[in-house]
């Protein structure tokens, strides 16, 4: 049986790789020339005011920088780290946010400190430790992804940090203020008494946040579930307050474009039975909209070596590529008790740019309304596009600081995605599938500009 369910395993795994040669996935990218790099200052930060996003990557000859790549001057600009490092879990608002192992006792009790560096600035910001929060566990604790509700730099008592944290991806939102001290927990642990629990017959189940994302325009954080769950939080009182929750049963949806579209049987087979979906959410501030991005990707991708004597890579570890992206603009009236709609964004995101991946704070690019100069001559970002980075879940994570060893791939699954016309683009790397390499840290979008 064991023998028949392998057998099985590989049909579907030639069927998937066969479906993604002919999207042309599998496919030549043109490799540029590398880009220029230079040195900016504390005080550059008038040029980063108007810049385009960038993209932090890896260099492995200057440990004492952060190298970003300009999207928009096609440049590697380098900034000092000024000691602050650690292992990166977030990108918001033109910070980052860094993690640092602190022992308790021994190497294997430990806790995380937790800061926000914003490197044109130099300026950082320590959070709350996770001790606070209400677990016993260390790894329970452990924080996954940082966002922020606005810049900090300002003092302004009304920012906030939101930060999911353990295995499970529970979210938790800290005050900067004054009376920052202390991470407050944010909903529910389980889903119980919900659809969810009837259709899987269990009473409890972990409400495994995937992605939230803040917006400023409506001073509200937005959630989604692991298990189609949507959620909308106002944090400005002392304790969050749940504005709306809507699960697949209160929104309307096309079961033909829902969860994902299929041009054909096979590729709907694909999709099911030979790739996984992570969801992302982008708020678009200038046109006051929520959009829900499906993620489809291929998680066992498994180049040989050039002498093709056996895998180079380890169970658990295989490279992953991404196939494809199906989006959806979520549709709520917070003041009337109706459903919700997840409308199908067919083949445009209306002259939109999303900038998805890895922990950092999804964000959209439009067109300005005043002077209507089209995004791709104002910052050198492609209308209807997705950029994207490697998906925060599949990515390198390190069990504990006593072992060296890194776990998972990740860092290589990185372009732009034209939503029109379903093809795919390089940005700064152009991978190569038959020699895919781990990138440490993963490369993560970040928006200088963005207040």
């Amino acid at each position: 049986m064991q023998g028949i369910a392998e057998l099985s395993n590989l049909k579907k795994l030639k069927m998937g790789c066969l479906i993604l040669r002919r999207r042309s996935i599998f496919r030549n990218w043109i490799c540029g020339g590398q880009p220029s790099v230079r040195r900016i200052s504390s005080s550059s930060s008038e040029h980063a005011a108007a810049a385009a996003p960038w993209l932090l990557i890896k260099d492995c000859f200057h440990k004492m920088f952060y190298n970003f790549y300009n999207l928009g001057d096609d440049k590697v600009e380098r900034l000092s780290k000024k000691g602050k490092d650690g292992t990166l879990v977030g990108s918001s608002h033109g910070w980052l946010a860094l993690y640092m192992w602190r022992h308790k006792y021994d190497k294997w009790n430990y806790s995380f400190d937790v800061i926000l560096y914003n490197p044109v600035s130099r300026l950082s910001v320590n959070l709350p430790p996770v001790d606070t929060l209400p677990f016993y566990s260390s790894e329970y604790n452990r924080p996954r992804k940082v966002i922020l509700s606005c810049s900090p730099d300002k003092g302004d008592d009304s920012c906030r940090a939101i930060m999911s944290f353990g295995p499970e991806h529970r979210l938790a939102v800290c005050c900067l203020g004054r009376h920052s001290n202390e991470w407050t927990p944010i909903g529910d642990l389980f889903h119980q008494n919900e659809p969810i629990n009837d259709k899987s017959g269990f009473t409890k189940i972990p409400r495994v946040y995937e992605d939230f994302v803040f917006s400023k325009k409506k001073n509200l954080l937005f959630c989604a579930t692991k298990y189609d769950n949507f959620e909308c939080w106002d944090l400005r009182g002392a304790s969050p307050t749940l504005i709306w929750k809507k699960g697949n049963d209160e929104m309307e949806y096309n079961e033909d474009n829902y969860p994902w579209s299929a041009r054909s049987p096979e590729e709907h087979a694909m999709k099911r039975d030979t790739c996984c979906s992570f969801k992302y959410l982008v708020f678009a501030e200038k046109s006051d909209r929520l959009f829900l991005v499906r993620r489809i990707v291929m998680e066992r991708i498994r180049p040989k070596d050039p002498h093709r004597t056996y895998w180079r890579y380890k169970p658990g570890n295989d490279p992953y590529l991404t196939y494809g992206f199906e989006v959806h603009e979520l549709i709520v009236d917070e003041k009337k008790r109706e459903k919700g709609e997840m409308k199908y964004m067919n083949g445009t995101l209306d002259g939109m740019a999303f900038f998805i991946g890895s922990t950092g704070h999804g964000f959209v690019i439009e067109e300005e309304n005043d002077d209507r100069i089209p995004i791709n001559k104002k910052k050198n970002v492609n209308p209807d596009s997705i950029y994207f980075t490697d998906t925060k879940e599949l990515t390198l994570h390190q069990i504990n600081e006593a072992e060296d060893e890194l776990y998972g791939s990740g860092g290589h699954d990185i372009g732009i995605f034209d939503y029109e016309k379903k093809t795919f683009s390089p940005c700064y790397y152009p991978p190569d599938i038959r020699r895919i390499s781990r990138i440490d840290p993963a490369p993560t979008w970040f928006n200088p500009s963005q207040p």
